[in-house]
């Protein structure tokens, strides 16, 4: 199993954007060739160039608007690796730009009682080889899992705070700051409440589930891209369909795609009441294909678990397993 680079950054938010450019210049720009970093070969029918530049013209918009260091990053991370800076926003906004692939089914999670949270990082594409591990630095520092081009992806901060994200799909995309930069502003926040607060604030691009825990709770927020509703009652566990009564309405997901959902948040909490380890829970086949480790088969357009993450608010500690988790061991990375 490869083992990923592990980046230290610091400074102003362009120069942490270039480093991380400049250290990843190679894998970007082989990503970026990749049929537009894998968007084309991952939708039911390429985007023109016209519409993905109003797109991601209009999104930086309000990326710069909203979130006004995290566009310096990126225009520092476009300096760094020697591409555009659309190229860099694109970069960002690459799953919107795919929207919802009719093969994807995306990340299991739980948060266990000691607030650890677990959580498979399932995604489609050959992400793998472009993981990589970033250390921040600055009045709050940040250990992220993140993937070359992508300022942030899930992560722990100096504060106890921590961030998992599983994808949920609702009607109504559009230009806006992306849910994995809202990842990255968030671990700048101090507690789980002030993290709220920030993401109810934005004005954001798509869905996501977020799982939040800090040392005193944990909270999962599901987000349509006008509301948010959140979930404190254990277990706090999660896959990929909308759980709060108030978004059933608005649930993309059917047949197998919200069957497997379905299965994995069963078989998650399933093993948790069974006492399983964290470890192993990720490791799980049971019910495959639709469980909680997922294999493509080679198929690109199918769910792939590229690392599982144990993530300790207490312990500010990142524990990784790269690849599938069931052929890997987990490494401790901390803030």
């Amino acid at each position: 199993m490869r083992t990923p680079p592990e980046l230290f950054l610091s400074g102003t938010p362009y120069e942490i954007g270039a480093q991380h450019g400049s250290a990843m210049r190679g894998e970007i720009a082989r990503f970026l060739g990749d049929g537009l970093a894998q968007i084309d070969r991952l939708r039911d029918t390429p985007l023109s160039k016209a519409a993905v530049s109003k797109f991601v013209g209009e999104s930086a918009r309000w990326i710069e608007k909203e979130l006004p260091a995290i566009a310096e990053q990126v225009a520092g991370l476009a300096a760094g690796a020697g591409i555009t800076y659309e190229e860099a926003m694109l970069l960002q906004l690459r799953r919107e730009l795919i929207r919802h692939p009719r093969e994807a089914g995306d990340c299991t999670s739980i948060v266990f009682a000691d607030g650890v949270i677990a959580q498979n990082v399932d995604l489609i594409g050959d992400m793998s080889d472009l993981s990589l591990i970033v250390h921040v630095a600055g009045r709050t520092r940040m250990c992220l899992l993140t993937f070359a081009g992508l300022l942030a992806y899930l992560g722990v901060n100096s504060h106890g705070l921590a961030v998992g994200i599983n994808m949920i799909s609702s009607p109504g995309w559009r230009a806006g700051v992306p849910p994995y930069l809202l990842v990255g502003h968030i671990l700048g926040c101090s507690s789980v409440e002030e993290a709220i607060e920030e993401l109810k604030r934005i004005h954001r691009a798509s869905s996501r589930y977020f799982v939040l825990a800090d040392e005193t709770r944990a909270v999962g927020v599901e987000m349509t891209v006008t509301d948010l509703r959140t979930l404190d009652e254990p277990p706090l566990a999660h896959s990929n369909h909308f759980l709060h009564p108030d978004f059933q309405q608005v649930e993309t997901k059917s047949g197998e795609q919200l069957a497997c959902s379905r299965d994995r948040l069963q078989q998650i909490v399933a093993l948790a009441r069974q006492g399983v380890a964290a470890e192993e829970l990720l490791r799980d086949h049971d019910g495959y294909p639709n469980s909680i480790c997922a294999h493509n088969g080679g198929d690109i357009r199918m769910t792939e678990s590229v690392a599982a993450v144990l993530m300790n608010p207490r312990a500010r500690e990142l524990r990784v397993a790269f690849g599938h988790p069931c052929e890997s061991e987990f490494r401790s990375y901390f803030v």
